[in-house]
């Protein structure tokens, strides 16, 4: 069976990313790796997850337009890197793991654009999911390896992922393009400061995801059962859960109940006593959480590339944002809850990054149902905000014609005139006739004041 470019763009990225999960973002292997070596893997862990989140950060101005060429060279040498530290001695591993750390960072940010320039944006929520899912998978088998053979024994076993993943990508078509789009796809109209909200919000959540693995994980690590077998079994079944809701049943109200399950984690931890049900339970309600989240941001993510410019930044800034704010969770676990102390002081102050995600959600909500128009949008949006859009397009109708409102339509989506003219099959002359017309008609000076005014209400 011959795999397209979309099956294969699940299998390699999964590959990947189950490397990294494993290995740089805080993974069981180089765990299992540092500490055979008698070296402190907590804060090396922290540097480690830094420099991933600058090599993502960093994607969108090092590789605007990721080839297959620079994949492969990027991947070779993630996986060669590694080596390197059996080599220099345990006084370089620090600096050995930074570097693979920001290469991982590098590779992850180019995803976005293969996602889209190889999948449908109706199959990215779904491609996503796959990659999540298949990506922890590989987490979970190399905890189960590090636990009953050997941190080396799992480390060779991502290894060879990642040699496979490298041999696939020799066979990625980087000139497929499967959108299916009837018209061209507008890049120019939105920045990536409208989109400021929703990285807060990713931000100030994931700081709770940093005191999980750096507080909450390594408090039941005397129930190693739970751990490595269990742990990411709630956060699976989170994302295969909301994957398959195709008609939003679950999915309108799920950041709600993200929040509402982080607050719920804080206090059973804060009262709870020490056992391996209040480890099940916390664990199994925190990594649920986890997995409604993720699946949140990366699917918006993903769904909306190709409203920017240079894709790779909008890809990249976002999962940065997700791992800067793990990084900022465990760098306060380890300066401030460190040696663990006072259970109810981590408690409250976990409760406090709620209290604030749950003053954002609605502004979050309202600002993100007029710039997204494909999303599996977790938040239910007030139903006056469409109303006020009726009300916009309503008035818009009425001031213009049908052929003069068909036009309107391509400039607030940011076509050119040519592109508009090939899209509504009408002269280029007729256009520009049609656009002085449209400005004049809405009070408007020109092209920019247009969308200025108008694109929010219409995306």
């Amino acid at each position: 069976m011959k795999l397209t470019n979309e099956k294969k763009i699940i299998v390699i990225f999964s590959l990947i990313f189950g490397w990294v999960l494993s290995f740089t973002y805080q993974g069981p292997v180089f765990f299992g790796l540092v500490n055979f070596h008698g070296i402190d893997g907590q804060l090396m862990s922290s540097r480690n997850m830094f420099a991933h989140a600058v090599g993502l950060l960093l994607t969108g101005f090092i590789i605007k337009k990721p080839s297959s060429k620079s994949l492969i060279s990027l991947t070779i040498l993630c996986f060669l890197s590694p080596y390197i530290i059996f080599i220099v001695g345990n006084h370089l591993w620090s600096l050995v793991a930074i570097l693979f750390s920001f290469l991982s960072g590098l590779i992850i940010g180019s995803f976005g654009s293969y996602i889209m320039r190889n999948i449908p944006i109706k199959k990215r929520a779904k491609t996503i999911a796959y990659i999540l899912i298949f990506s922890n998978l590989i987490l979970t088998l190399c905890s189960i390896m590090v636990r009953y053979y050997s941190a080396y024994i799992s480390f060779l076993f991502i290894q060879i992922l990642l040699a496979i993943s490298i041999v696939m990508l020799f066979f990625i078509n980087d000139n497929n393009n499967t959108m299916q789009n009837s018209i061209p796809l507008n890049n120019n109209g939105f920045s990536i400061k409208q989109y400021s909200i929703f990285y807060l919000f990713i931000f100030i959540i994931t700081i709770n995801t940093g005191i999980m693995y750096s507080i909450i994980y390594p408090y039941f690590y005397e129930f190693d059962f739970l751990i490595s077998h269990y742990a990411n079994i709630p956060y699976i079944l989170a994302i295969i859960l909301l994957s398959l809701d195709t008609k939003n049943h679950i999915r309108q109200h799920s950041l709600y109940t993200g929040l509402s399950l982080w607050g719920i984690t804080f206090i059973i931890f804060g009262t709870a006593v020490k056992s391996p049900l209040s480890a099940f339970v916390i664990l199994s309600i925190m990594l649920f959480t986890c997995g409604i989240f993720d699946f949140f941001w990366w699917s918006v993510i993903a769904q909306n590339l190709e409203k920017m410019k240079n894709p790779s930044l909008f890809w990249g800034l976002g999962l940065a944002t997700n791992a800067f704010g793990v990084w900022v969770g465990s760098m306060i676990s380890y300066y401030f809850f460190s040696p663990l102390n006072n259970i109810q002081s981590i408690a409250m102050f976990g409760l406090f990054v709620v209290v604030i995600c749950i003053s954002i959600i609605l502004p979050l909500s309202i600002h993100l149902s007029k710039i997204i128009t494909s999303s599996p949008l977790l938040i239910e949006v007030p139903k006056t905000i469409n109303r006020v859009n009726e009300i916009v397009i309503d008035e818009v109708k009425s001031k213009l014609t049908n052929r003069e409102y068909e036009v309107f339509i391509c400039l607030i989506k940011g076509f050119r005139d040519n592109e508009t003219s090939k899209a509504l099959y009408i002269a280029n002359t007729t256009i520009k006739s049609h656009n002085k017309k449209i400005y004049r008609k809405l009070e408007v000076k020109n092209r920019k004041e247009l969308i200025s005014k108008y694109q929010q209400y219409f995306c």
